[in-house]
């Protein structure tokens, strides 16, 4: 294995700046009051989860010198090791455990995250960096509408009907299994880690006490979609069955077949590969489909036409307006309140809201919905607002 390179302060000063800036985008403050309240200043307002700890960028932010304090505590973190083991000294503090519940049509499910204090979001991150810097998963794996034209273009390039499964991994992130995924990443990944690394990553998602309390990968760990995409990867689906095509993002998976394959013996094949590796198929949401008309990651197939439903479009465009409503009375009110302000012209605040939502931070929808639309020929009837 490579020789462990000790986590530097730059290093740590990153990760906790993009944490940051990732919660000041999700942070969308009233165009009124942007730059006079202090919403999005982190040594105003903790931009960030509260964990068990309570401590908050209000706390690191208060002067340089906490900060440094706070950043080297990261350091020392991955660096030291024990005296007596020879082991790192990296260990997380208890987490939180949130549960709410989210509804899927007709089922409610209820999902649990794990909330790590402050210093641990920061250090899982530093690890998370690493880990990226490694290439541990394939692809551009995180492609939704990469996946989305693949299929389509694999239904285009058939000459009659085929066979369609659509199907997912039942409970895929509490079902991962912590000490294979930790034998996989040993034996699979070359020289591309070096023990004090994995010894890290392996006690943050199998030797830390919470975990017991989370089953599988822990929602809300950093490092949990990343790892679960390397452990689905491992699984190697589209070998699966020669002559059948494999799609899978995430846990949503579709078959494609030619016409006559017997599903049953497309689904064994499955289910004992997923067997292999502790997993199990989601029967409820399995179908065989003959017609050609399916729905996958929000787009509708309809034999070599996808569209998105026009409700789905409907639903961004309302939270935009939303959003436009937000601007509209916050400049009404800074108005209101600030001698010689004048608030802006409506239509200019409706158009800047729309632009903010195509081209800046929340455009990645909109952007989807106009390369799904560009797919179709050029006659063709597509359902997109």
């Amino acid at each position: 294995m490579n020789r462990f390179q000790p986590v530097t302060l730059d290093e740590v000063m990153e990760a906790y700046r993009f944490l940051v800036e990732k919660g000041r985008a999700k942070v969308r403050v009233p165009a009124g009051y942007r730059g006079m309240a202090g919403m999005d200043d982190p040594s105003v307002v903790s931009l960030l989860p509260v964990g068990r700890d309570g401590m908050t960028t209000v706390q690191v932010e208060r002067s340089p010198e906490a900060k440094l304090r706070f950043c080297a505590e990261v350091v020392r973190l991955f660096n030291e090791d024990d005296r007596v083991s020879g082991l790192p000294k990296f260990r997380l503090k208890r987490f939180s455990i949130q549960e709410r519940k989210e509804k899927r049509g007709d089922q409610e499910k209820i999902r649990r995250t794990v909330l790590l204090c402050l210093r641990d979001q920061v250090a899982m991150r530093v690890l998370l960096n690493r880990i990226k810097q490694t290439d541990l998963v394939e692809g551009n794996w995180n492609d939704m509408y990469g996946q989305v034209a693949a299929i389509h273009a694999d239904l285009r390039g058939r000459h009659a009907m085929p066979v369609i499964i659509k199907t997912d991994i039942s409970e895929f992130h509490p079902s991962v299994d912590r000490s294979l995924l930790i034998e996989l990443l040993k034996t699979r990944t070359g020289d591309r880690f070096d023990e004090r690394t994995l010894a890290c990553l392996a006690y943050a998602i199998a030797g830390h006490p919470s975990v017991e309390e989370v089953p599988g990968l822990p929602l809300g760990l950093s490092v949990s979609v990343i790892l679960a995409e390397f452990y689905a990867q491992q699984m190697d689906l589209p070998g699966l069955i020669p002559g059948v095509s494999v799609y899978r993002y995430a846990d949503d998976i579709v078959l494609i077949a030619a016409p006559g394959t017997d599903p049953a013996m497309i689904l064994q094949r499955l289910d004992d590969r997923f067997a292999a590796f502790r997993l199990r198929r989601n029967t409820a949401k399995t179908k065989v489909i003959l017609d050609g008309v399916f729905d996958y990651l929000g787009v509708d197939f309809n034999g070599t036409t996808v569209s998105i439903h026009e409700t789905r479009v409907r639903r961004w465009s309302t939270s935009v307006w939303a959003e436009v409503g937000k601007d509209i009375e916050s400049h009404r009110v800074v108005a209101a309140l600030v001698q010689d302000k004048q608030a802006p012209d409506r239509q200019l605040l409706i158009r800047n809201a729309f632009k903010e939502y195509k081209r800046g931070s929340r455009s990645s929808y909109w952007k989807f919905v106009q390369r799904v639309r560009a797919l179709n020929p050029p006659d063709a009837m597509v359902e997109v607002a």
